[in-house]
């Protein structure tokens, strides 16, 4: 998988919440990438997702991020403190909005076509489930899936 697709398995969630998102057709093209990694601009990715990319860049302490291992990093250690810290946008988040903005690890309980039944601890503590999207990968039940936003973005690996 191409390391842009990657952010964006992870990134591309967010924009659906956001008041100021990308184009329809601009999230139809990016959906379209992650599904047939297919090359997609850094700078475009850059632009559209600025916060994102600045704060992985801070994370990480240098500025050519485009690493899966760095991405990765960032999104499973540093991701959901930045959310509950209420960094950036997140200031004046309420609790539904910082649970479903943090990046967890659950469980598939249910899968009917596309869509998932998932069980995790937020990052309070307490047990939740919830439908996620399960487009962009290939999960069954009991598997371990890392959800964000209500997408499922990647199998644990």
């Amino acid at each position: 998988m191409r390391v842009e697709n990657y952010f964006l398995r992870y990134a591309l969630p967010c924009v659906y919440s956001r008041r100021e998102k990308p184009s329809d057709l601009d999230i139809e093209i990016l959906e379209g990438c992650i599904r047939e990694d297919a090359p997609v601009n850094r700078l475009k990715l850059e632009e559209l997702f600025s916060g994102a990319i600045e704060r992985i860049r801070r994370f990480s302490g240098i500025q050519d991020i485009w690493d899966e291992q760095v991405i990765e990093d960032y999104f499973k250690r540093q991701h959901n403190l930045d959310v509950i810290n209420g960094d950036g946008s997140y200031v004046r988040a309420t609790r539904l909005q910082k649970n479903i903005s943090c990046v967890y690890l659950a469980e598939v309980l249910e899968k009917n076509g596309l869509w998932l039944k998932v069980k995790y601890k937020s990052f309070d503590g307490k047990d939740e489930e919830r439908q996620v999207n399960g487009e962009f990968i290939n999960a069954d039940v009991s598997d371990k899936v890392y959800i964000h936003f209500f997408h499922a973005v990647e199998l644990e690996r």
